[in-house]
């Protein structure tokens, strides 16, 4: 095992670092992202991604991670298939990081085909001619709800406290090591953002928005990939994508633990699962005084020369 930076070891492509009191996380590198992620085949896929075999109306969901993409996947998956209650399939069957190629390439037309990987990574043909939904949550709240999959998650093999694991991302952030997984949030979300400006493919939904009023999201998702409906269709996909009614129904169908297969089982007893608590503001039950102001000073470094506006609470 050799040493990476201070206190990091690699074995393979497996990194073990400790957070800021000294308990480890197990997490895995890739040569073509720039970060630490947790899933076995992402070095693969990103070399391969663009040559990725697309599909006129392939639409593609796209988030940093732990930002609301489970609720919208079901939005969007709802209008194509002209429902109003749930699919029965998980998102994770439609998760490129996750699938194999065969597997994307059985799922019926039109696909939406989830990730959380950074624009420079897609086919050009693919920003020019498929739709994107770029889904925005608040950092904090994201770093919040990353913790706990953290902690729940078999592979990362993870048991420490909120403030080591704060300390462990700032340290990362204020050195300049690799972040944890998928670039960092400027890195992922504010190019996006940016390109959004341009290219009228992509629409940004705004987490916080979508909890507070469900309604005109689900209605600009609608218009923007080509599948407009009334009003009342629109009613009836809120309430069914409220995150309260999909975590209930995905539980009950069995569905909120799986990943890729029926019986894989990749999180830990006694943990939520993928669908917490889905709120807005969450982060003021974690964060100090002390580190929110410290939070707050790298956000505004981040987004200091862009136009973006996030809410942290509503």
């Amino acid at each position: 095992m050799d040493a990476d930076t201070a206190d990091v070891y690699r074995e393979g492509k497996v990194v073990r670092c400790p957070d800021g009191n000294g308990d480890i996380i197990t997490l895995k590198d890739t040569e073509n992202i720039n970060g630490i992620v947790p899933f076995d085949r992402i070095g693969e896929i990103s070399r391969n991604f663009c040559k990725f075999p697309l599909r006129k109306d392939d639409i593609f969901l796209t988030a940093f991670v732990r930002s609301g993409t489970h609720v919208v996947w079901e939005i969007t998956t709802m209008l194509t298939k002209n429902m109003t209650e749930l699919t029965d399939l998980p998102k994770q069957e439609s998760m490129i990081e996750l699938m194999t190629d065969e597997a994307l390439e059985s799922l019926p037309s039109p696909r939406v085909l989830n990730n959380h990987f950074p624009n420079w990574l897609y086919p050009k043909e693919a920003l020019t001619k498929n739709k994107f939904i770029h889904v925005i949550r608040n950092p904090k709240d994201a770093l919040v709800s990353y913790y706990h999959m953290a902690q729940g998650l078999k592979n990362f093999n993870y048991s420490g406290t909120w403030s080591g694991y704060f300390e462990f991302v700032m340290a990362r952030q204020n050195t300049g090591l690799k972040p944890i997984d998928y670039n960092d949030w400027p890195s992922n979300v504010l190019p996006w953002y940016n390109l959004s400006k341009t290219n009228q493919n992509i629409v940004n939904v705004f987490f916080e928005d979508l909890v507070e009023n469900p309604v005109p999201q689900i209605k600009r998702i609608a218009e923007h990939i080509g599948f407009p409906k009334d009003q009342d269709t629109y009613e009836q996909i809120a309430k069914a994508t409220s995150f309260k009614a999909v975590r209930q129904n995905k539980r009950v169908k069995g569905l909120n633990l799986q990943y890729n297969t029926p019986t894989s089982q990749p999180w830990k007893d006694g943990s939520p699962g993928i669908y917490r608590k889905g709120k807005v503001g969450d982060w003021k039950n974690h964060f100090t005084v002390a580190q929110n102001e410290r939070f707050d000073a790298l956000y505004r470094q981040w987004t200091l020369n862009t136009d973006i506006c996030v809410r942290f609470e509503i």
